[in-house]
């Protein structure tokens, strides 16, 4: 954040500070391979994020359905 403050921008995937013509196309990458990689690296950290939710709200359920059926019995 300190590095838009200044004016300056970086590449989202690597750090590196980008060049003017970037900044002033808007850019947020200095390569199209980085662009390319950060997407994926986002998509796959979705994907996991989206997993591990599953994962809990089904861990959850079967705790519920043991309750359930302790207070029964």
């Amino acid at each position: 954040m300190e590095a838009r403050k200044s004016g300056f921008m970086n590449c989202l995937y690597c750090g590196k500070r980008l060049s003017l013509l970037h900044k002033l196309s808007g850019r947020e990458f200095c390569s199209e391979p980085h662009h390319t990689q950060y997407v994926q690296d986002q998509e796959t950290m979705g994907l996991a994020r989206l997993i591990e939710a599953k994962q809990v709200s089904t861990a959850k359920q079967a705790v519920s359905r043991k309750k359930g059926r302790a207070n029964v019995s």
